[in-house]
């Protein structure tokens, strides 16, 4: 189940890199460096601790 609720979240991250056109994919050229990302993942609770909902966020290593 959250594995399903994960992919989800997911989708909905990308789906708006797409739509705000803030990444561009490119062929990896030799002898440049890339930047690699990760994932974040965060569940929202509410004051009687209940779910309130699942986020994840794309995040890139800047520093490299």
């Amino acid at each position: 189940m959250k594995e399903k609720v994960l992919i989800k979240t997911m989708d909905e991250e990308i789906g708006g890199i797409n739509t705000n056109n803030i990444l561009e994919l490119v062929d990896f050229l030799e002898g440049k460096n890339t930047i690699s990302f990760k994932w974040i993942y965060k569940t929202k609770v509410n004051y009687e601790v209940e779910i309130e909902k699942h986020k994840a966020r794309l995040v890139t290593h800047g520093f490299n």
